[in-house]
């Protein structure tokens, strides 16, 4: 574990991530994080997303247009009741508060949790979330890169630097637009939304669920107790073990 004092408080997470945190409570926090991502984080997003809409018309990308004014719609249902998917993320990852053992992660729990937090802004808790994934993915690198998503983020720097190519050429040679919108496409590609609805969340928690289903059935076992290490090396194990036909 790891403890951080800020403004009067002193908060616990896991550490070693992989090695420490639970299973479920790592599930939880990817699925915040990606609900987070994919409904720009409250208000203030708004216009971001209008105009990645927009990018998306524009590149032929309609239905993933219709994608993000969906997340719009649900990141405005979720400021008005009041849920902020950040701040679960940051509640799935804290171990304790103060001394004191988080247990309730309930919407209500963490919007406690979060109220009791006094002096902590919103930044300070992205902040906090940007640190854990990056641990995340570090840890992962090391012990699952199979699992990690390198190569995909090698392709969309790759796209992002075919752009700026594009734009300084189209500057200097005074060129057409064409070759920019054709490195826009591409790019757009990298940024279309995950739909978040109610579907998202309940197939998210059943895929976990059925996963950690049959690695109980395998191994004897409670997976969703145990560590992430342990439920990243045991799914690997029986999808093996189904691949090759069973026992």
């Amino acid at each position: 574990m790891k403890k951080i004092a800020i403004k009067g408080h002193i908060i616990e997470f896991y550490e070693p991530v992989l090695d420490s945190v639970p299973s479920k409570s790592l599930h939880n926090f990817n699925k915040f994080c990606i609900i987070e991502s994919n409904t720009g984080g409250g208000l203030d997003s708004v216009m971001d997303m209008i105009n990645k809409a927009v990018k998306l018309i524009n590149t032929d990308n309609k239905a993933k247009a219709v994608d993000t004014l969906n997340n719009l719609s649900q990141s405005i249902t979720m400021v008005v009741e009041q849920i902020d998917p950040l701040s679960l993320a940051f509640a799935s990852v804290v171990y304790s508060i103060n001394d004191i053992v988080v247990t309730d992660r309930s919407p209500e729990g963490v919007r406690d949790l979060i109220h009791s937090l006094t002096g902590i802004t919103r930044e300070e808790v992205a902040g906090f979330v940007v640190d854990f994934k990056k641990k995340i993915a570090d840890e992962m690198e090391i012990y699952f890169p199979e699992k990690t998503r390198k190569g995909k983020l090698n392709s969309y720097y790759s796209a992002i630097k075919n752009k700026a190519l594009a734009i300084c050429d189209s500057i200097i040679n005074d060129t057409d637009d064409e070759e920019i919108k054709l490195k826009d496409a591409i790019l757009m590609r990298y940024l279309a939304p995950i739909k978040i609805d109610s579907d998202f969340e309940v197939q998210y928690d059943k895929d976990y669920a059925n996963l950690c289903l049959s690695i109980d059935k395998e191994m004897n076992t409670k997976i969703e107790n145990d560590t992430a290490f342990k439920f990243y090396q045991a799914s690997d194990f029986v999808k093996k073990l189904y691949k090759n036909g069973g026992k």
